[in-house]
């Protein structure tokens, strides 16, 4: 671009124009004519080519299972970045299947975009409690801890004694019941437990159980 404000322009390619576009490596000169008829030259000499940005997303296709998340983000660090969902950040969070594209801008100012198809698949979602549990302070089963395989945003679980007195309650799936209640250790026997939980994008299922605490 040889500015604006000239009268005439001449690039040594034959074009008039204030700016012209090029694609291979070589000596560019323009020469421009101002308003009173005084004329100059400038040259450009483009010794390298850049390769734009591409391929750069970490997955080229993937799957998500339903209301579950993925993170889609890049391999390399960019100057900028514009995805198709608004975001400018490095990485976005999407929990829909669909095509997602990123536009990139480099260090040198180059520009590239690259796509990402993101697949439905169904996913295995259950809840599972133990049977027994051993709070003997051995290092092994010593919490009684149920496990979720799949993503939840809700979760309630009582524990209950024999007499149907409640020693135990969580919202919390990492925090599982040591045996003890209010720091008294819990008898040996059968305690019932109830718990109401929630897959993402599912309803809300209510489960009732027992097990056995073995000292």
């Amino acid at each position: 671009n040889a500015g604006a404000g000239f009268s005439t322009y001449l690039w040594s390619n034959g074009n008039t124009t204030q700016s012209i576009n090029i694609s291979s490596t070589g000596i560019y000169w323009v020469r421009v004519t101002g308003m009173n008829g005084c004329k100059n030259t400038d040259t450009a000499y483009i010794k390298n080519l850049l390769p734009v940005p591409s391929q750069f997303l970490l997955f080229s296709d993937t799957a998500v299972c339903k209301s579950d998340t993925i993170i889609l983000k890049t391999v390399q660090i960019f100057t900028n970045y514009l995805w198709n969902t608004g975001s400018t950040s490095p990485s976005v969070t999407v929990n829909s299947p669909g095509l997602y594209w990123l536009n990139v801008t480099d260090k040198f100012g180059c520009q590239g975009k690259d796509t990402v198809t993101v697949i439905p698949k169904n996913c295995f979602k259950e809840i599972y409690f133990p049977n027994t549990f051993t709070p003997n302070n051995d290092g092994r089963n010593d919490i009684y801890l149920p496990k979720a395989y799949g993503s939840l945003d809700f979760y309630h679980i009582t524990i209950f004694n024999r007499w149907g007195k409640k020693v135990f309650e969580s919202y919390d799936l990492t925090k599982g019941w040591d045996g003890n209640t209010r720091g008294s250790k819990q008898d040996n026997g059968g305690y019932v437990w109830i718990c109401n939980y929630r897959f993402l994008g599912y309803r809300t299922e209510n489960q009732q159980g027992s097990f056995l605490l073995v000292r």
